[in-house]
């Protein structure tokens, strides 16, 4: 993949500062009508993470609804993937860069290293120290304690493995 140049990410810049007052602008004249978000909230109850699709023709409506509530996208990494990441990111929206053609498994890998214990259905603490205890003897290391307290999601655990394995 090219990489964009720095006129392209100051347009990028450029275009996501003008566009989120526009689409905020447009959001206020929407009327909403759910159906089904009840399902929604039982799986938020259960605190168990969905998978959304935001389909081309839904994504504006999509953005605005689903704002703020620790969503990652999935977003190009060309210059529209730039724009979009810059509009997304000022609605509350994480995001890992990719596509299915190219980038897919990179952004799948940083959408597993966010990854933290509120993502695990049933998550607990006897759960962590298994892993822990898994990880140490699969690798034939040993982590700290507060090596241990200071993970914060699996990228954190990845990042420790690493260090400790050179």
């Amino acid at each position: 993949m090219r990489q964009l140049t720095r006129g392209q990410h100051l347009q990028a810049a450029a275009i996501a500062a003008v566009g989120t007052p526009v689409i905020e602008a447009l959001g206020a004249t929407y009327n909403w009508r759910e159906a089904g978000a009840e399902h929604l909230r039982k799986l938020e109850r259960e605190r168990r993470q969905p998978i959304f699709a935001f389909w081309h023709g839904r994504v504006l409506a999509a953005t605005l609804y689903f704002r703020d509530r620790g969503i990652i996208v999935i977003t190009s990494e060309n210059f529209d993937g730039e724009w979009i990441a810059g509009i997304i990111e000022r609605f509350g929206y994480g995001t890992a860069r990719g596509s299915t053609s190219r980038g897919g498994r990179k952004a799948l890998r940083q959408l597993t290293r966010d990854m933290t214990a509120q993502d695990v259905e049933n998550w607990d603490s006897m759960r962590h120290i298994q892993l822990i205890t898994e990880v140490e003897t699969a690798f034939g290391i040993k982590f700290r304690l507060r090596e241990i307290m200071s993970m914060k999601n699996v990228g954190d655990l990845i990042d420790l493995i690493h260090l400790k394995r050179v």
